[in-house]
């Protein structure tokens, strides 16, 4: 009984976590090409180009571009990833990218989702839903971890408590009686983490 209810809690919490996972993809992925209308926007509002190339640095960490080029003539093949595309990352750059239009008074789209009020909405929910998913995904851990536990617990885990059963009907009907013939392929096996 307790084992089902620790293995459904399991599928519950996948579930919520895969559904807060799809919402937080829904939330971001749109996220590239919304920072390329920004940029298209700041340079059509006539913004300065320091102001322009300040905003095009956001918006190429966004892209996971490099800031800095690799040399063609580089033969080092040991060129560390600079790509900065974890979700924290993408709030933290799109949030540099608002704060660059922000401070730019020739910025004023008239397209709704470009305007501030939008993009930081568009920020809060970017934080939400990692906050969300990221919840989800320790219940997730959580409860595989308790399940683990149950299971995997010396001698009075679900996993030591069947292989001493097995040991049992063996030695007291002999390991040719037709009692342990029908569970002697039974597998059970510790849960590895």
């Amino acid at each position: 009984m307790e084992a089902n209810q620790l293995i459904n809690n399991i599928v519950t919490n996948k579930q919520a976590n895969t559904l807060e996972i799809n919402k937080r993809q829904d939330v971001y992925g749109n996220l590239k090409k919304l920072a390329t209308r920004i940029i298209n926007e700041l340079e059509a509002s006539g913004a300065s180009k320091k102001v322009v190339s300040d905003a095009r640095h956001f918006v190429d960490k966004i892209r996971g571009q490099r800031i800095i080029k690799i040399k063609p003539d580089d033969t080092s093949q040991n060129h560390i990833s600079v790509s900065q595309t974890t979700f924290a990352q993408q709030v933290q750059h799109f949030g540099g990218l608002i704060e660059v239009v922000d401070t730019e008074p020739l910025y004023n789209p008239n397209q709704a989702d470009l305007q501030l009020t939008a993009l930081k909405d568009k920020q809060d929910a970017m934080i939400s839903s990692n906050k969300t998913a990221g919840t989800s995904q320790a219940e997730l851990g959580a409860a595989r971890l308790q399940r683990n536990h149950f299971f995997n617990q010396p001698y009075t885990g679900y996993v030591d408590t069947y292989l001493a059963v097995k040991r049992a009907v063996k030695a007291t009907f002999g390991p040719t009686s037709l009692e342990y013939r029908q569970i002697r392929k039974l597998p059970f096996s510790r849960i590895r983490a």
